[in-house]
């Protein structure tokens, strides 16, 4: 386990190792998964979406933060980065 100490004195976070032999790491996790600002295409708000790159080509729908309308969402990964992402309204 892996723990960040804060500026207060308490852990800002941890970071668990699986004891499961099929489940993978937290610390793996936190690698593979990236946020991206975002802008709804209803609304206009900016705002962040964590995205898992370790799904190669994903498409979901998402609701806006703000005025709550879903919208979907289109992005090509690698792992670690997205490399494009697109957004489409109803």
């Amino acid at each position: 386990m892996l723990r960040v100490q804060g500026r207060d004195g308490y852990p800002s976070f941890s970071l668990l190792r699986s004891t499961l032999p099929n489940e993978p790491d937290l610390a793996y996790h936190c690698l593979v998964e990236v946020t991206e600002s975002i802008q709804c295409p209803f609304c206009g708000q900016t705002f962040e979406l964590a995205i898992d790159t370790s799904i190669a080509t994903q498409q979901f729908t998402t609701d806006c933060e703000v005025c709550c309308r879903p919208f979907e969402v289109f992005a090509e990964c690698e792992p670690g980065e997205v490399v494009s992402i697109e957004i489409q309204g109803g």
